[in-house]
């Protein structure tokens, strides 16, 4: 199986509802709010027989915010609006003091567990590592990057991996394509 075909191919909206466990009513009613912050990415659409090719960046906004939606009950404005920043942009860095993050991926698996910390009052968001077992303090490093008095966070790696899954992939195998180097800082 060709890595790169199978995860960048674009997909239809039965696809995504399948891969990302959203339903396709609700996934038609996100489309039509214009929800999705890549919805200007997504193919096709507007009219009947033109239909919607969705691209991995959406796959993974779409998933992020539904779970965020489902089993956070962020508002869906907000959620969109975090998910389609992580899906949609790059991440991490020195500046972050973390490692380098492409775009719709979480950070390297070596490197811990990737966390999207989202601020209820405004939408705003942050990510950050959880290193299970090291003293590294993720929430006060999401904390004093969103000084909101609540915070919700999403464990990205899940989301992943439960979307690559679905779609047949093994998340360490894919990320190990992507971050040839184990994602080093």
């Amino acid at each position: 199986m060709d890595l790169e075909k199978t995860l960048y191919r674009p997909r239809t909206a039965s696809e995504v509802a399948t891969v990302t466990g959203a339903s396709n009513e609700a996934l038609q009613t996100w489309l039509k709010r214009k929800l999705p912050v890549g919805v200007n990415d997504i193919e096709g659409g507007g009219s009947q027989g033109r239909h919607r090719r969705f691209s991995f960046g959406n796959v993974i906004e779409i998933a992020l915010a539904k779970t965020m939606i489902d089993q956070a009950k962020v508002p869906a404005k907000f959620a969109f609006l975090a998910a389609g920043k992580f899906a949609h942009t790059s991440g991490g860095g020195a500046i972050m003091d973390l490692p380098y993050r492409e775009m719709s991926m979480p950070f390297h698996h070596s490197h811990g567990d990737t966390i999207l910390g989202i601020s209820v009052a405004d939408g705003k968001s942050s990510e950050e590592l959880h290193k299970p077992n090291q003293n590294y303090d993720t929430f006060g490093r999401l904390s004093r990057s969103l000084p909101s008095q609540c915070l919700v966070t999403i464990n990205v790696s899940r989301v992943f991996g439960d979307v690559c899954s679905r779609m047949g992939l093994g998340d360490r195998d894919v990320l190990d394509t992507i971050y040839p180097n184990g994602g080093a800082l």
